[in-house]
C-alpha cells in the first residue's frame, strides 16, 4: 500500500502524505480490514515504539 511507504521511517518517512493515502483507503473501502488498519496507523502516528508497546501491554492485560 502506498501509504505504508510514506509511513515507513526507513522509506519515505512522511506521515502527512501517509495520512492522505490512509484516509483515501478509509473513504473508498470503509468496511474492509484495510480501513481498520489505516485507522490504527493514523492513530499511532508520532508514537514511539515504547509508547506502542505500553499501549499494547495495557490493552492485553
Amino acid at each position: 500500500m502506498l501509504a505504508q511507504l510514506y509511513d515507513d521511517a526507513t522509506k519515505l518517512n512522511n506521515e502527512e502524505e501517509a495520512a492522505k493515502y490512509y484516509r483515501q483507503v478509509i473513504r473508498e473501502y470503509p468496511k474492509s480490514t484495510f480501513a481498520e488498519d489505516a485507522k490504527a496507523a493514523i492513530k499511532n502516528f508520532g508514537k514511539t515504539d515504547e509508547q506502542l508497546i505500553q499501549e499494547f501491554l495495557k490493552k492485553n492485560k
